[in-house]
């Protein structure tokens, strides 16, 4: 009896060590980590699941003017936005907000043909012209002119500047719940392996 008691309590404590040993996958599970994760702000916006994406050659003819259906985590009502696609690339893949345009009229602007990628697959994608290639996740989508690929370009994901101070000014709170929390841990590890000790001596 003794020594299933002792056994238990090993074990109990093996299942404790990777809470106790802080590998990367453990952020996971902290509140710091849940709070910084870049889909745990209230305010992280992204691409709706079918952004019912629309494509223009601008007025110059040297950038694109892009039209997509936006969500917020906190809402669920689609907003339709718009930007220019070259001008805002860098803030777009540095997770940035992209300066929207407000209501654009397209009656002069050119439409560009978008395929889907199912599509595309099947060689269908003209060699003159220019066309946008939509990858299966309804975010990424390839630019095509005269059968040469330009880029390769994503939908804007991210999260608002109010949203990030509100992370700072909750992080102190989160890192100390973190610390009473793995403290308890580390303590009943400690009160487990004295207690599997003491059965063994006995």
């Amino acid at each position: 009896m003794r020594k299933a008691k002792t056994a238990v309590t090993w074990a109990l404590i093996g299942c404790l060590i990777p809470v106790v040993t802080g590998c990367s996958e453990m952020a996971d599970y902290t509140l710091t980590g849940h709070l910084w994760d870049e889909t745990g702000g209230a305010n992280h916006s992204e691409p709706a699941p079918y952004p019912n994406m629309r494509l223009y050659e601008a007025d110059n003819h040297k950038d694109f003017l892009v039209m997509y259906d936006e969500v917020h985590m906190n809402d669920v009502v689609i907003k339709r936005r718009a930007y220019l696609l070259k001008a805002n690339e860098k803030r777009i893949e540095a997770g940035h907000r992209p300066h929207f345009l407000s209501a654009p009229d397209t009656v002069s602007l050119q439409a560009v043909t978008i395929l889907t990628n199912s599509i595309a697959g099947t060689n269908m994608v003209p060699a003159v012209g220019l066309v946008a290639v939509l990858q299966p996740d309804q975010r990424h989508f390839t630019l095509v002119s005269n059968g040469g690929e330009i880029g390769v370009f994503c939908l804007p994901a991210y999260v608002n500047k109010g949203d990030r101070a509100w992370r700072v000014a909750a992080t102190p709170f989160t890192v100390t719940a973190d610390v009473a929390i793995y403290a308890g841990v580390v303590a009943l590890v400690v009160g487990l392996a004295y207690l599997a000790a003491t059965q063994a001596s006995q």
